[in-house]
Formats: structure tokens, sequence, C-alpha cells
């Protein structure tokens, strides 16, 4: 069973285009958002999902020149993007799919790898997440396993709902939350 860590990013954004390639500190956002994901002790695979847009190609050009697998789908359709990335990674139905956003560079590691261990301790169908009544957005962290990333892919029709890779179509046998009020996670060094 391998993990593997899907990123989508976009330079489209209607508050700030090419957000994920803006420099911070003299570093694209997205160069700390993969060091931090690097970072994780269980990610197997790390593949960048974006689109086939002439818009996105400074991403594609960035993965290139820095050896980061990457993976180019629709851009109107994340769902389709994400399950033909993992496909890209050869993933099986056991495999375990992260999924990440790529305007997220203070994505924390130990958040990665907990969500990771709790979704390994229920079944193969359930949906876990880290949960942002307890955490704050830019932490956001999904896990789910490739065979309900394969059945969402398989029975989404084409409305805007099902066709995102938003947890709706992933979490239909229930969701299970990484954090609570009676459970401390270190969050390391953000």
């Amino acid at each position: 069973m391998r993990v593997i860590c899907i990123t989508q990013a976009r330079m489209g954004s209607s508050r700030l285009p090419g957000k994920v390639l803006a420099p911070i500190n003299g570093r694209p956002m997205l160069e700390y958002h993969i060091g931090r994901v690097k970072q994780s002790t269980l990610v197997d695979i790390h593949i960048i999902a974006t689109t086939t847009e002439s818009t996105d190609q400074p991403i594609v050009d960035y993965c290139e020149a820095n050896q980061q697998p990457y993976f180019c789908g629709d851009e109107h359709d994340v769902l389709d993007r994400f399950y033909h990335a993992a496909l890209m990674a050869e993933a099986t139905d056991e495999d375990i799919i992260i999924r990440l956003t790529g305007d997220c560079p203070l994505i924390c590691p130990s958040l990665i790898d907990e969500a990771v261990k709790q979704h390994r301790q229920g079944d193969i169908s359930q949906y876990t997440h880290i949960s942002l009544a307890y955490f704050p957005r830019g932490f956001d962290v999904e896990v789910f396993s490739m065979a309900s990333l394969s059945n969402a892919y398989k029975e989404a029709d084409d409305s805007a709902t099902t066709r995102t890779c938003d947890p709706l179509p992933l979490q239909q046998t229930g969701c299970t939350y990484c954090t609570d009020r009676n459970r401390t996670i270190s969050l390391g060094a953000v």
C-alpha cells in the first residue's frame, strides 16, 4: 500500500492570479509547499496536478526544472485530473491518496502523517481529513483510498458538484475527523 500525495495547482485565481508561483522571500510559494510535503515520513510519491491550459505552463516548467512529478488535465474537471494523476502513479485500489492544494505553503508534514495514520486505522472506503474546526485553513489534508477515488470517478455525472474533487463524492460511507477537542497533535515547526 503506497501513499500518493496529489497537490492541485493552477495559476488561475480570481483574487490573486499566479499565486502558486508567487515569490515569497525569493522562492515560489509552490517550492515551500513541495519542501514541506517532502518532510512527511509517509508520502511515497508527490504529484502536482495542474491543467492543460497555457496559463498553467509555468507550473509545468517549474516542475520539469525541479524534477517534480506532475500531471496535466482538464481545468474544469478536478475529479478527472486527480483520478488520472493517480493512474499515472500506477495507483492500486489499496493505495492511499492524499489531496492537498498548492496555495498552502505552510502545510504541516506531521498533520499529513497523522491523517494517513488515522486513515489506516479505518476501512478502505473511509474518508479522513483534518478538521478545519480546529486547524486554520491552509492545513487542509484529505485522505481516501484509490478505490474510493475510482468509485467517485465512475459514479460522477457532469454536474458541477460531482466533477470536482470535493469530499462530497468521496465520503459516501462516512467521515473520520483526525482531530477533536480531546486529542492534541503536535504541529512541529510551522
